[in-house]
């Protein structure tokens, strides 16, 4: 009759049991495993979750702006050539994304700036995009294609959807192991 009702189970074996002892509350966190300093690492832990939080955010919003800006650049006078340089403060980043794997410092080079002839092309092309970013809408307000206060909201944009992916790209670059 009573063999339907399972025995009474331990502490570790039920759901706040398993809870305490996951890696979040044993003593093999990842910030510090001394007992009285549990909660400051885990304060520490999550104020740092926040910090990331709040620099994605203003990050976001940043971004938001300055495609705003380009965007209005188009709108505002009816001429949608200004998107162009949206598209090369895009692609900008890419070179050095693909050619930074490439090479890198090996045992023999006396500083992380020394990289190999890959990491210096994409730097280069790089160099190139961000130069025709800003001189693009430069040369179309010349020539009158588009105006003059279309060419400025156009670099200012731009300039602040490159800033925007550069500072991503600093802010939460991951250390490469050394294996």
């Amino acid at each position: 009759m009573f063999k339907h009702f399972a025995a009474p189970r331990s502490p570790s074996s039920s759901t706040a049991g398993r809870i305490l002892s996951s890696p979040l509350f044993s003593s093999k966190l990842p910030f510090d495993s001394g007992s009285e300093s549990r909660v400051g690492g885990f304060i520490q832990y999550i104020s740092d979750m926040v910090a990331g939080l709040k620099t994605v955010i203003l990050l976001s919003f940043v971004l938001a702006v300055g495609f705003l800006l380009v965007i209005l650049s188009c709108a505002l006078f009816a001429n949608w050539l200004p998107l162009l340089v949206a598209l090369t403060f895009v692609i900008a980043p890419l070179p050095n994304a693909i050619f930074a794997h490439c090479g890198g410092a090996d045992d023999f080079s006396s500083s992380e700036y020394e990289g190999s002839a890959a990491v210096d092309l994409g730097r280069f092309l790089t160099s190139i995009i961000v130069v025709t970013g800003f001189a693009l809408p430069l040369v179309l307000a010349h020539a009158e294609v588009i105006r003059q206060t279309a060419a400025l909201m156009s670099i200012v944009g731009g300039g602040l959807v490159y800033g925007t992916i550069l500072a991503y790209s600093q802010v939460f670059k991951q250390e490469q192991d050394e294996f």
